[in-house]
């Protein structure tokens, strides 16, 4: 079916991106889109995922302005089916505060980093790495707005967050070495 063949291409596109091909990456990432969209007329989950996908191997291209296109693409249609309480809508919000923090719209970055950290507290709670990285990036700004206490506050937050989540890590890695024999 269509949307067996887009899932594939957006499968494939991830394993071309994480080998370092993204020219085919991208290139496998549009005919997932026309594939899934073109072909089944209602934008969804998984047309989302993959713009999402598509504007994060933009952005690590440095090409801002395209990923901004593809992660406002995706947060329309999540907006429009999920609403904005929804993780995924909340990934998108993450990442487009990203991208546009690297083109200097400190506004919009602020607006659409509170909000998915906001949301990723409510979903997630303070103690999880998705919520730490959200306030590494909202340290980001307000050290950009010349709030250099509250950025501290933040920063200090997440990383004992991500130390304690980096060391259970390492225990569960522990156990599961030590099942091998």
């Amino acid at each position: 079916s269509s949307r067996t063949r887009g899932q594939l291409l957006h499968s494939l596109a991830a394993v071309l991106q994480a080998a370092g091909r993204l020219e085919e990456a991208e290139e496998a990432l549009e005919q997932a889109r026309v594939v899934l969209v073109v072909r089944n007329s209602r934008p969804d989950r998984t047309v989302a995922s993959l713009l999402n996908t598509l504007g994060v191997l933009r952005y690590s291209q440095q090409r801002y302005p395209a990923a901004q296109a593809a992660l406002a693409e995706a947060r329309r249609i999540l907006a429009r089916i999920a609403g904005d309480e929804d993780l995924q809508f909340a990934s998108v919000e993450y990442n487009l505060g990203v991208a546009s923090f690297a083109t200097g719209d400190y506004h919009d970055a602020r607006r659409f980093l509170t909000h998915a950290l906001g949301v990723r507290k409510r979903l997630l709670g303070t103690s999880h790495p998705d919520t730490a990285y959200a306030q590494l990036q909202m340290a980001r700004i307000l050290r950009q707005e010349g709030q250099a206490d509250e950025a501290r506050r933040l920063e200090k937050q997440a990383e004992l967050v991500l130390r304690a989540h980096r060391r259970k890590n390492l225990l569960d890695l522990s156990v599961d070495a030590s099942t091998l024999g």
